[in-house]
């Protein structure tokens, strides 16, 4: 059988700045800090520090087994073993302490280097049980990411990259039962939050998405006014009115009509899904759909995933980074990204950002304020994927139609055909 685990390209880069963190950090404990506590009851910062190297000597010891294609153990011995070895060397320098990690983290690096990329999903025995080594590359990032903040030296949750605390946010709240951490720190911790943009990112955003859309109706207004007024008149309209206004009768009548429903059948428009219930007299409704050649199970992960932190959303990237998203749309299925909280902030830019207000996995996931996109199977080996936008009348449903609806379309067009694409090519790999 052939091995289809891809080689964490990405995780390896941010398990090196990861180790960066933690060695910038070391480098500046004093021999009294080392010998101090660290977060964990009964532990020295040098049983933190020397538990990290010897994780680290066990991890390599898995990989150098599977590049022999043998599942060898992280800890020979045992845990018996594994305490004396940490309690042997909690009592060196801090310049020992320090070289120690260094040098069992090449060991590691250096190995994880010499793996062909066909041989990732081989195995090594882990504490938690038979692990891939692409699964161990993430588990080594999380182990360094969590001790830093045990070793106590001034490294809280909220330091952390906000794409881990997203990421891992359902391990950290495991962790939180084991509470080495003060309330307050792992309030800190959890998912991603949007920061505070400045006037000129707001600007440029704004800019990006509404820009085109203001430009247009500007242009059709007069393009109407002017045709109009010659027609009154009895006169000619000039070639460019005309042009526009025909344009924008064709949008009205033509354009919008099948953006708003791009996909969908007469029955699909009526029919009740779940999130109807966020905006229940809408101005305006749309129902987009699409047919994915693909089973719920292999549709689902890849919805699961969306946001800025994320897998992205699929869609023109380049565009969405010309407004300054800095969005990358992932290319497989991230294990680590298919949990979601109600109420939790899914990022649409770095400053910005939806909450949930349902997420059921295989079923539907909604965000407040009426965007919500449903999965329905049509057999086992077939989805249909619905995306549904409904907006409050008055105010609210004048400020779409005029400033995003058009890119909201496009947008989410492409979304739907990326999803599309991804889940049946991930089936047919």
């Amino acid at each position: 059988m052939t091995d289809r685990t891809e080689k964490p390209t990405e995780e390896l880069g941010r398990g090196d700045e990861a180790f960066a963190m933690l060695l910038e950090a070391a480098k500046t404990m004093t021999e009294e800090q080392a010998r101090g506590p660290s977060r964990l009851p009964g532990w020295t910062r040098g049983h933190v520090l020397t538990h990290i190297a010897r994780s680290g000597e066990g991890d390599a010891r898995n990989v150098e087994g599977a590049l022999r294609d043998e599942v060898a153990d992280k800890y020979p011995g045992g845990n018996e073993q594994r305490a004396h070895d940490i309690e042997a060397g909690a009592g060196r320098t801090i310049g020992e302490l320090v070289m120690d990690v260094v040098e069992t983290q090449s060991r590691l690096t250096t190995a994880w280097a010499a793996m062909p990329d066909d041989a990732w999903g081989r195995q090594g025995r882990y504490p938690m049980g038979i692990r891939s080594i692409a699964e161990g590359v993430r588990g080594r990032r999380r182990e360094i990411l969590v001790h830093l903040i045990d070793l106590d030296i001034g490294v809280h949750p909220r330091d952390l990259p906000a794409e881990y605390r997203a990421a891992d946010a359902e391990f950290l709240r495991e962790m939180r039962k084991a509470d080495t951490w003060p309330d307050a720190e792992w309030n800190e911790a959890g998912p991603a939050e949007p920061h505070q943009g400045t006037p000129a990112d707001v600007v440029r955003a704004f800019g990006m998405m509404s820009g085109g859309p203001v430009v247009l109706a500007l242009l059709a207004n007069a393009s109407v006014r002017r045709t109009l007024r010659s027609l009154v008149r009895l006169r000619r309209p000039p070639k460019l009115a005309l042009l526009g206004a025909a344009a924008t009768a064709a949008y009205f009548g033509v354009v919008r009509p099948w953006s708003r429903r791009w996909g969908a059948t007469d029955a699909e428009l009526a029919k009740p899904l779940p999130g109807d219930e966020l905006v229940e007299d809408p101005g305006i409704s749309m129902t987009r759909a699409v047919t994915i050649d693909a089973p719920v199970e292999s549709v689902w992960p890849w919805l699961a995933q969306i946001g800025q932190d994320r897998g992205g959303f699929y869609s023109y990237a380049s565009l969405e980074n010309l407004a300054g998203c800095d969005m990358h749309n992932a290319e497989r299925v991230h294990p680590e990204w298919q949990h979601r909280e109600v109420g939790e902030t899914v990022l649409l830019h770095p400053a910005t950002g939806l909450k949930l207000a349902r997420f059921e996995p295989n079923r539907v996931l909604a965000f407040e304020g009426g965007w919500y996109f449903v999965v329905e199977p049509i057999d086992k080996d077939r989805t249909r994927l619905y995306a549904r936008s409904r907006v409050a009348k008055g105010l609210p449903s004048v400020a779409y139609a005029l400033f995003i609806e058009l890119p909201h379309f496009v947008m989410e067009r492409k979304m739907l055909r990326g999803i599309k694409q991804r889940a049946e090519a991930s089936r047919r790999g």
